[in-house]
């Protein structure tokens, strides 16, 4: 029985070289990977479920001892049962760019520089380096660097299931 008529189970597909498995027809590949995708949500679900879990049991302990400690967000440690707990509360900073500008602004004006109160990041969205002049655009060429990201390949008809 070939790879293409066996029944599809991931465990045996991991095993597989990969010169057998680019030989596999676009039909297996696609249920490959909307199995996959299915076993991905389940797990994510899981996941979220178990963290639900963790938040109900050690929330208040958690709580406690930030108000205890006078944080509130950064890492705590709690103890349970012989296992250390660590909970987690980032801090997540967000500056309003106007009214930034204006503080800035003003005490650059008193003689701050503006190094020491706040970097400066320039961006130029694609649309707009793609649409300028030649020789304005040629300008910019030395500032710019291009990275790319990992290749990706799907399939874009969903519905050959029953094709097969």
């Amino acid at each position: 029985m070939t790879l293409q008529e066996q029944p599809i189970d991931l465990n045996v597909i991991r095993h597989k070289p990969i010169t057998e498995l680019r030989k596999l027809n676009p039909i297996i590949l696609q249920r490959l990977i909307r199995q996959v995708d299915d076993d991905l949500q389940r797990a994510k679900g899981l996941k979220e479920f178990l963290h639900d879990i963790l938040v109900e049991k050690y929330k208040d302990q958690a709580a406690t001892l930030r108000q205890q400690t006078g944080k509130d967000t950064g890492i705590v440690r709690l103890e349970d049962q012989g296992f250390t707990v660590v909970s987690d509360i980032p801090k997540k900073v967000e500056w309003d760019q106007e009214k930034l500008s204006r503080v800035i602004e003003k005490l650059t004006a008193e003689g701050w520089q503006r190094q020491q109160l706040a970097k400066l990041e320039f961006k130029v969205s694609e649309r707009t380096f793609n649409e300028l002049p030649s020789g304005v655009r040629a300008q910019f060429e030395d500032a710019r660097t291009i990275s790319y990201g990992k290749p990706s390949y799907k399939f874009a008809v969903e519905d050959k299931e029953g094709a097969e």
